[in-house]
């Protein structure tokens, strides 16, 4: 079943600029969702600006900067020797677009550095955000918005309709475009004169066949194909590479941690592209790296019309058509293309043994390379999907926040454009849903009441039953990333979470007041685990502190290890008197660490090492929730796929399981049933000493699985059990384990 909904509709702002009366028209989206990632006005805009000269010939140059890292010793450096570059050689310009890692971690005061370094430029800067910021202290870009404003935004120059898209995802490296933002992108490109030329910025690579930092691709063909794009800009690789795809001219910005940065000269229909790097006796070389000449939409031809994939027997065929001569070559999922040699216009066709395929959606890619550069098409097939599909629900927009069942099995979600969802577990059908304004980062459930807070900083209680509002307030302007924790007394009940504004607050569920706030020195972006009459947490200056629930006042704080990042920053468990918490892996420390801990004085009782970042720990959950506070080992998985369990007393390990690398943050079980895996769209379902392997789509799966049981449909019958996993194209699906 699908539920779409249209998310955005588009209205015109109209900017004047200062040194002459040219106009400029920015493209803007009001819908719901966090404020810095729905599309809106870009910071500055209203400062670009001409003069009579460049108005005259439709001329004129702007910067492209990425990667400037700064609070890395190295960024602080060379980024601040390209900018002083930018200032002496290029005023000239119309404007800069920096196309994230503008800082090393999305600090506050990284932030600062490039506001002061950037100061003297006499053009506006405008920006998205990247994996440095999203990954580590700003993963919803809220320091960015006080700084750079929106980071996903469109506007018209000179003849140009620029964009800016934000390829992020909160607490991941690898980047995604959210189908949100790509249905904003289509409706935006679609109002634009036919015959305007689109030039587009990211981050991440899009469209780089070397390397798959996104999962957007397959999306953004068809939008490519529709409308007048002609170049694409991205950061990331810290290299000046420049390539085709489709037809369009695509580069990657050097970056400005290596004091590198681009340079691009427009007259009228036309671009030049100039790398800018350091040469030898403190001088810097300009280099044509690729020029642009914009071409209507009808002479980008594909050569491949069409592609079509069906099974029979345990193979793929494939029958597609050319209206040209074309080398080609194909490629399932993220695999190797496969040669099929030179072909000749007209109809053609190919099987391939797919027998060893895991079940589920896979991806075929049919590639053909010519003089204009290689041209895709795609089509995705099912395998064996009658088999694992119980149902499947298109909710718009990618998931973000945890996976939530309450106490009648109901299913909880939240997505990256600000709804939350009820879902009846039976059928994937919505039960209830709610506009929360902006991403949701995960909630907790108190008996009929839902608590959560939101990426623009509220805090949010709902009817858990029906949805309905029952308080809302506004809390911390920096947001929150991960759900909150409840503590209950005969007398109160205390909701906690903190925030990468470095706040831990303490809110009264039943006054609504907030009862107390602790000011850590790093960001806080994991939720507190309570009990004994304390709440713990670590924060991003590599210290894991220890409060009094009721008042907040500091019992303990323990530094932990050297991490160049973040120490200690995933959820911490106290259970059977110990207190879990783990370190990433550093080369400086040694390795990734999990510590025991005594909850009352911090002090360690024992300690494991892994060479992989070890990931939440967590307590095996079972149908019976008796069972679960009988058991007296914790699971600890880590980056590599590999579960282990730890007896909470000593760290002894009595088994192991190896699943397949993960972008979970812990990991999803339930009666004995593992999940791992999520980097490659393939999960593995982990039963005893059997694994089942699934393919649900190939994109990369970022939140984690939830594994529930649903009840029986007879009496005679026993529910199946589910594995309830949301996908970056905004796909929930359930998963059917088979018996």
């Amino acid at each position: 079943m699908y539920l779409n909904k249209a998310y955005a509709h588009k209205i015109k702002l109209l900017w004047i600029a200062l040194l002459v009366m040219a106009t400029v028209l920015a493209s803007t989206t009001v819908s719901s969702g966090h404020p810095n990632h729905i599309p809106q006005k870009p910071g500055y805009l209203g400062n670009l600006s001409t003069s009579e000269n460049q108005e005259k010939k439709a001329s004129f140059k702007f910067i492209v900067a990425a990667d400037s890292h700064l609070g890395s010793a190295q960024g602080n450096k060379n980024s601040r020797l390209a900018i002083e570059h930018m200032a002496a050689e290029h005023s000239d310009a119309a404007f800069m677009i920096h196309i994230g890692d503008i800082t090393e971690t999305g600090a506050k005061e990284e932030y600062d550095c490039f506001k002061n370094i950037t100061a003297k430029l006499p053009f506006p800067i405008l920006g998205t955000a990247g994996n440095h910021e999203s990954r580590w202290q700003d993963p919803f870009a809220a320091k960015f918005a006080t700084y750079l404003g929106y980071s996903n935004f469109s506007f018209d120059y000179m003849g140009w309709h620029f964009v800016v898209l934000d390829t992020t995802y909160p607490e991941q490296t690898y980047g995604t475009v959210d189908p949100s933002i790509l249905s904003w992108l289509d409706a935006d490109l679609s109002s634009i004169p036919k015959n305007t030329p689109v030039a587009i910025f990211s981050h991440h690579p899009i469209f780089y066949q070397a390397n798959r930092f996104q999962d957007a691709d397959d999306q953004f063909l068809d939008i490519i194909e529709k409308y007048p794009i002609q170049v694409l800009f991205c950061g990331h690789g810290h290299s000046f590479i420049p390539w085709k795809f489709q037809g369009k001219s695509c580069f990657m910005v050097g970056a400005l941690m290596d004091n590198a940065y681009c340079v691009v000269e427009v007259s009228e229909k036309k671009m030049d592209v100039y790398a800018v790097k350091p040469g030898t006796n403190s001088n810097y070389i300009e280099s044509l790296l690729g020029q642009v000449a914009a071409r209507p939409v009808s002479s980008f031809k594909n050569p491949i019309r069409t592609l079509e994939a069906t099974i029979s027997d345990g193979k793929l065929l494939c029958r597609f058509s050319l209206s040209d001569p074309a080398s080609l070559k194909f490629q399932i999922d993220d695999g190797i293309y496969n040669d099929l040699g030179n072909l000749e216009t007209g109809t053609h066709q190919f099987s391939v043994d797919i027998s060893c395929h895991a079940p589920g959606i896979h991806t075929l890619r049919l590639k053909a390379t010519g003089n204009d550069g290689p041209y895709v098409k795609v089509a995705e097939f099912e395998k064996d999907t009658e088999d694992f599909v119980y149902w499947k629900t298109d909710l718009g927009s990618a998931l973000t926040g945890r996976l939530l069942s309450d106490s009648c099995g109901r299913i909880i979600a939240g997505t990256r454009n600000g709804f939350v969802y009820c879902i009846d577990p039976q059928t994937g059908d919505i039960l209830w849903q709610y506009d929360a304004g902006s991403s949701w980062c995960g909630g907790v459930i108190n008996e009929e009441e839902l608590y959560f807070g939101t990426a623009s900083g509220d805090m949010c209680c709902l009817d858990k039953n029906n949805g309905t509002l029952v308080w809302k307030q506004h809390q911390d302007p920096e947001g929150f990333v991960e759900p909150p924790a409840v503590w209950r007394t005969t007398s109160q009940t205390l909701i906690y979470v903190g925030s990468p504004s470095g706040r831990v607050y303490a809110l009264d569920a039943d006054t609504k007041t907030t009862k107390w706030i602790y000011r850590a020195t790093g960001a806080v972006t994991n939720t507190p685990s309570t009990g004994l009459g304390m709440i713990f947490f670590g924060a991003w200056d590599n210290t894991f502190y220890s409060l009094d629930a009721q008042t907040g006042q500091e019992i303990w704080k323990k530094k932990l290890g050297r991490q160049i990042y973040y120490s200690p920053a995933g959820n911490s468990l106290l259970h059977s008197g110990r207190v879990f918490t783990v370190t990433p892996a550093d080369k400086h420390s040694g390795g990734s660490f999990l510590y025991a801990l005594d909850p009352y004085d911090g002090s360690q009782i024992w300690k494991s090492v892994n060479f992989r970042t070890f990931l939440e720990p967590c307590v095996p959950l079972h149908s019976q929730s008796k069972l679960a506070a009988s058991l007296r080992h914790i699971l600890v998985p880590d980056t590599g796929g590999r579960i282990t369990p730890y007896y909470v007393y000593d760290g002894y390990i009595p088994w192991r399981i190896q699943g397949y690398p993960t972008l979970f943050s812990g990991v999803p079980n339930l009666d004995g049933i593992y999940i791992t895996g999520g980097s490659t769209g393939t999960i593995a379902i982990h039963i005893g000493t059997k694994q089942i392997d699934y393919k649900v789509r190939d994109t990369f799966l970022f939140t984690d699985s939830l594994v529930i049981k649903i009840e029986p449909q007879t009496k005679d019958s026993t529910g199946p059990y589910l594995v309830i996993q949301g996908d970056s194209r905004g796909t929930l699906w359930a998963i059917k384990i088979p018996d």
